[in-house]
């Protein structure tokens, strides 16, 4: 996505490491939050996963957190339907697991 660029460093690598992860075939990136720097999304039919790094924004890169929500949504509309699974302050590691397992569940 050409826009990544103007997200957050935390963003930009935590999608190179999902996409490199699950395949970026396997995945669309989605940006329904593009006036925020600090989020993305990603999709899989009918399961979005939105990943934030707001609210630690200031943090290195070794010590970054990220808050997730894990989505059932219309896959014509993309409204959600119900939230799945919600996670805060969580590391890199615990990200990739939960988003790989429910991504590929």
């Amino acid at each position: 996505m050409e826009d990544l660029q103007i997200k957050d460093p935390g963003i930009r690598y935590i999608y190179h490491l999902i996409v490199e992860m699950l395949g970026e075939d396997a995945i669309e990136l989605v940006d329904f939050w593009e006036a925020d720097l600090y989020a993305v999304g990603f999709k899989k039919k009918s399961k979005l996963v939105y990943i934030s790094t707001w609210e630690c924004r200031d943090c290195t890169q070794g010590n970054m957190k990220y808050y997730a929500e894990f989505e059932v949504i219309d896959e014509v509309t993309s409204e959600t339907q119900s939230i799945a699974k919600v996670l805060k302050d969580v590391s890199e590691e615990v990200l990739l697991k939960e988003v790989g397992d429910y991504l590929n569940g």
